[in-house]
């Protein structure tokens, strides 16, 4: 019996936005109204919550304050720029090792169905 195996070599990249400041009691004004009280629920309130943040400015362009309408376009869509600041490629890398088959379909996976890995 024939198998096709592989290893592959698995890094981390991190890269941030720049750092935004939003008035807090000013996105509780909005629709949908931000009602937490903790950094947690902040985090999944910009996640979960604004969908499109184009139409979330347009729907609260009387509530928003201009800060915030700033510090949100720039935070959903980056225009700044990442800066990278993680990169273990330079640490060494992650190794696995993957039984399957050629699928080209499988773009993901770099055109490999994956059966097994390590």
């Amino acid at each position: 019996m024939k198998v096709q195996i592989r290893k592959v070599e698995v890094y981390q990249m991190s890269s941030a936005s720049e750092v935004q400041e939003f008035d807090i009691d000013n996105l509780k004004k909005c629709t949908p109204k931000y009602k937490g009280e903790d950094a947690q629920s902040l985090v999944e309130f910009l996640a979960n919550e604004i969908y499109d943040v184009d139409s979330f400015i347009d729907e609260n362009e009387d509530v928003l304050s201009e800060e915030n309408k700033e510090a949100l376009y720039e935070l959903y869509y980056c225009e700044n720029g990442m800066t990278d600041f993680y990169d273990s490629r330079n640490d060494g890398a992650e190794y696995l090792y993957q039984v399957g088959k050629t699928n080209p379909q499988m773009t993901k996976t770099g055109g490999f169905e994956v059966e097994a890995s390590t």
